[in-house]
């Protein structure tokens, strides 16, 4: 179904893509990565948006860069959709341009935006939140009837009940279609299912059956959490001490910023320490930074 060969594209004269190739077919495919990684700008070169300085994207074995009709084969959710470029003040006026533009029907546009939770009469477009913005790209997702690949640039945003709609459509697209979720959350990772790819420094290092054959690739699983902490310094330190494997911190007004990288088996009792000798605050867990670092490390 989508066929990426030898990909080379950048900016001026940085290389960003240094060689992109993989296949997919009908399914969900994970790209993950580090930032600068690349990802955005394979997704856009694969969606058509920037042509390839060398190499090809072929779907069902139709070159998209060959000819401008052919773009219709790959439809993309956007991370940042640049809604002022269009002189549309609604979301519904937006998706039937855009269902007219790529020949797909826009009929049922209105109710798509109301499952996503989005007024369709609203005159604000430009204006619109972040979260609010995903929605409308998701929208533009469900609507590409005429597309064979469906490509996601993050889910990070939406809110329960548009991210149910969202991952439900990526879950039923994917049993006919190519679909391409860029993530950094390994939730999205757990609900989907799919392939993982790993792409660092503008090429695709590793792609493994599921996320857990990628986990299995690492001795030792691994988070990175970030938190505020307000409480007793010692205690702090000791609890980094005794379960983090490295860690970072600055003191702001009393206030602690930490970075910690944490065995597993280790998070839940570094978060009830902490909680029980101070207040714990933003935290957020993130393991699928660990498991870059650990896989472009050559772990095992």
């Amino acid at each position: 179904m989508l066929n990426v060969e030898d990909l080379h594209f950048g900016y001026m004269s940085r290389e960003v893509l240094k060689g992109v190739s993989f296949e997919a077919g009908a399914g969900v495919l994970f790209l993950i990565g580090p930032n600068g990684a690349g990802k955005t700008t394979l997704a856009h070169v694969i969606a058509g948006i920037y042509r390839p300085w060398r190499g090809r994207v072929l779907v069902d074995g139709v070159d998209v860069h060959a000819r401008h009709e052919n773009k219709v084969l790959v439809a993309i959710a956007r991370q940042q959709p640049p809604f002022a470029l269009f002189n549309v003040e609604s979301p519904l006026e937006y998706l039937r341009m855009y269902c007219e533009l790529r020949g797909d029907d826009p009929s049922r546009a209105a109710e798509v935006l109301e499952l996503l939770g989005v007024p369709p009469e609203r005159k604000d477009l430009p204006f619109f939140s972040p979260g609010m913005r995903k929605k409308v790209e998701i929208a533009k997702l469900m609507l590409a009837e005429s597309a064979r690949v469906l490509i996601v640039d993050e889910l990070a945003g939406l809110d329960a009940q548009a991210r149910r709609v969202a991952v439900s459509f990526l879950r039923e697209a994917g049993r006919s279609r190519c679909v391409i979720a860029i993530t950094h959350n390994p939730l999205d990772i757990q609900e989907l299912r799919g392939r993982v790819a790993v792409m660092m420094d503008g090429r695709i290092t590793a792609v493994y059956n599921d996320y857990d054959e990628a986990l299995a690739r690492v001795s030792e699983r691994r988070h990175l959490l970030k938190f505020a902490y307000r409480g007793e310094a010692g205690r702090l330190k000791a609890a980094l001490e005794r379960y983090a494997l490295r860690s970072s911190l600055e003191w702001r007004e009393g206030v602690a910023l930490v970075e910690a990288v944490v065995a597993e088996e280790h998070v839940q009792q570094l978060e009830r320490e902490l909680a029980e000798s101070g207040v714990l605050l933003n935290l957020t867990d993130d393991p699928i930074t660990p498991l870059l670092e650990a896989l472009s490390a050559g772990a095992r």
